[in-house]
C-alpha cells in the first residue's frame, strides 16, 4: 500500500530540525478532523530504545515516536500535535490526548475535565466521537487496527499503562516506560472494541508492543458513515444457557427461546421489523450461519458496519480479524463489553457445546461463547475454552430483513432506523 505523504518525506526529513519533534504541546487549536493511528513498528517497554525516540525517555520518548512516524511515514502536517496514549503515575493518557498534562482525577489541571476529539483512523474510518464517550461509554466506533501508513494490522499488543477510563493502571507503566525487564505493563489490543483496545491485560515489561498515537485536542465533526443495512445487536439482558428461563423468552424453549428473546428486546426498543431478528446460536441440528437468510450488510445501531455479508462474519482461524468493528452495541443503543453464548466455531458451525440445545443450566453442562469486544474470530467462538451453562451471558441478535435505513437527523433516537428511505 502506498504511504501517505511519501513524495515529500525525504525533503521533510532534511529540512525539519529534529528538536522540533518534541516541542511541548499546549491544547492545540481545532483541526479539520483529528487523526489517530497505531505505530507500524513495535518495541520495548523501555521506550528510549526505539530508533524513533530521538534520544528521549519515558513519555517524551513515546511522543517523539508518534511525531516521527506522523511526520516521516504519514506526512501529516499536524505531526507536532501527536501524543502517545500512555499513562504513568503522574500523567494519564486521557489528559495527554486532550492536550494537557496531569491526572484525570484532577481535571488535567483545568477548571473542569476537558474533552477532545473526535478522531478518525488514517484510513478514514471513524474511531470515536469524543474522548469522554470513548472512555465513559465505551463508544469505540472502529478498533485502532490501522498504522500510520493506512495498513490494517492483525492482532497486536498495545502499550498503554491505562485502564478503561484513560487513567493510569496502578503498577502497569513499566517504571514510567523506562524499564524493559522489571515490573509489569498494562496492554491493549489492536483488534478490540469496548475497553480492550486500551486495557485487555497485564504483562511482563520484557514483552514488546506498539503505541497508540492521537492528534491531541478537539477538531471538526466526523464525516457521515451511515448507510442502509440490516441491524444487529447484543442483548442488554443476560441469562443462563437455559434460554427458556429468560423472562423475555415467553413460553419458548431452546433456539426458539433465543429468537423470542431477540424479538422481544427489539420490540421494546422500537426497532424496525422486530420479528425478523434471530439469535446467533448453533445446535446439533442447525448452524448459526445458516440461520441467517439475508446476506447483509449488518450494522450496529450507531450505524457502524460489522459485516458486509455472511462470509464476512466468518474466518477459518479465530486469531484472524474478520469484523471491521466489534458487535458491542445493545438494542437500546448503549455499549457493552461482556460475552455472549454462541455454541459456534469461527465459521459459524456447531461445536456441540450448547447447554443441551440451549435447554439446560445444570452443573456439568458447558457452552462455547463469543467475546463481544473482539473483532477476530473469537467474537463467535471461545474455541476450546468453555463456560458453565449457569453463567449469565448475553446473546447476539441479527435481523434477516434488509432495506433498513437511518435518517440524517441528529436526534440519536433508535426510531431513526426504519424501512423507509429518508
Amino acid at each position: 500500500m502506498a504511504r501517505f505523504g511519501t513524495p515529500q518525506r525525504n525533503a521533510l526529513r532534511r529540512t525539519v530540525p529534529t528538536f522540533l519533534l518534541v516541542v511541548a504541546i499546549a491544547a492545540p487549536a481545532a483541526a479539520a478532523v483529528k487523526k489517530m493511528f497505531v505505530t507500524s513498528v513495535a518495541g520495548s517497554t523501555n521506550l528510549s530504545t526505539w530508533p524513533q525516540a530521538q534520544g528521549l525517555s519515558g513519555l517524551a520518548a513515546g511522543d517523539a515516536i508518534c511525531q516521527t512516524l506522523a511526520h516521516d511515514d504519514a506526512g501529516l502536517p499536524s505531526w507536532q500535535d501527536f501524543r502517545a496514549w500512555l499513562s504513568t503515575l503522574s500523567e494519564d493518557a486521557y489528559c495527554r490526548v486532550a492536550g494537557f498534562d496531569g491526572l484525570k482525577v484532577d481535571d488535567c489541571g483545568q477548571l473542569g475535565l476537558p474533552d477532545a476529539g473526535p478522531w478518525q483512523r488514517i484510513d478514514g474510518r471513524p474511531f470515536a466521537n469524543s474522548l469522554s464517550e470513548l472512555t465513559s461509554d465505551l463508544a469505540l466506533l472502529h478498533p485502532p487496527a490501522v498504522d500510520e501508513t493506512g495498513e490494517l494490522l492483525q492482532a497486536s499488543s498495545l502499550l498503554t499503562g491505562s485502564n478503561a477510563t484513560g487513567a493510569a493502571y496502578a503498577g502497569g507503566d513499566c517504571s514510567g516506560w523506562t524499564s524493559g525487564s522489571a515490573g509489569n505493563g498494562r496492554y491493549g489490543l489492536t483488534a478490540a472494541g469496548g475497553f480492550w483496545w486500551t486495557s485487555s491485560g497485564l504483562g511482563s515489561c520484557g514483552a514488546s508492543g506498539r503505541l497508540l498515537c492521537f492528534e491531541s485536542g478537539s477538531g471538526d465533526a466526523l464525516p457521515a458513515w451511515e448507510g442502509p443495512g440490516l441491524l444487529a445487536f447484543v442483548t442488554s439482558v443476560t441469562g443462563p444457557g437455559d434460554l427458556g428461563s429468560w423472562p423475555e423468552a415467553g413460553s419458548a424453549v431452546g433456539l426458539a427461546a433465543g429468537d423470542a428473546i431477540c424479538q422481544s428486546l427489539a420490540t421494546t426498543a422500537g426497532l424496525a421489523a422486530p420479528q425478523s431478528f434471530v439469535a446467533w446460536l448453533s445446535t446439533a441440528s442447525v448452524d448459526a450461519v445458516d440461520r441467517l437468510s439475508a446476506d447483509g450488510p449488518w450494522k450496529r445501531l450507531d450505524g457502524v458496519e460489522i459485516a458486509a455479508n455472511r462470509a464476512a462474519l466468518l474466518t477459518a482461524s479465530p486469531f484472524l480479524q474478520t469484523l471491521p468493528s466489534a458487535l458491542v452495541v445493545k438494542e437500546d443503543g448503549t455499549y457493552v463489553g461482556q460475552n455472549a453464548y454462541t455454541g459456534s466455531t469461527s465459521l459459524g458451525r456447531a461445536t456441540l457445546e450448547d447447554c443441551n440445545g440451549w435447554t439446560s443450566a445444570s452443573a456439568g453442562t458447558d457452552a462455547t461463547y463469543g467475546s463481544v469486544q473482539d473483532t477476530r474470530g473469537y467474537w463467535t467462538t471461545s474455541a476450546s475454552q468453555l463456560v458453565a451453562c449457569s453463567s449469565p451471558y448475553r446473546l447476539y441478535c441479527f435481523s434477516n430483513l434488509g432495506g433498513i435505513f437511518r435518517d440524517g437527523f441528529e436526534s440519536g433516537d433508535r426510531a431513526r432506523w426504519s424501512a423507509s428511505v429518508p
